[in-house]
């Protein structure tokens, strides 16, 4: 199955990201391209209520998103996380360093 198939990823108006599907080894290289070609000059809201299931490389690809915000001052969002995706954040202590908030 091609991995644009399993994960949709959109880009807002308001310089938000989308994602919609699962989140692993196939899709989050997509995801990580697209993430670099976001702008770094501000927070980025990455909106994870649709997204079914994630792998430690869907985490890897988080991280390294929010390690490039914080390395130009600002902030990786997680916002309103479905409920697989806040169990692994809770599981892997990223709950703990990631800023989450519940979307509304």
């Amino acid at each position: 199955m091609d991995p644009s198939e399993r994960l949709s990823i959109s880009r807002h108006d308001d310089g938000s990201v989308a994602l919609s599907g699962e989140l692993d080894a196939y899709t989050a290289p997509n995801l990580e391209s697209e993430l670099s070609e976001v702008s770094t000059d501000q927070d980025l809201r990455l909106d994870l209520s649709e997204v079914s299931f994630m792998d430690s490389t869907g985490i890897r690809a988080v991280i390294k998103a929010d390690n490039e915000l914080r390395a130009h001052d600002h902030a990786l969002v997680i916002v309103a996380p479905s409920p697989a995706v806040l169990r692994l954040l809770q599981l892997t202590s990223l709950d703990e360093h990631l800023r989450i908030e519940d979307g509304a």
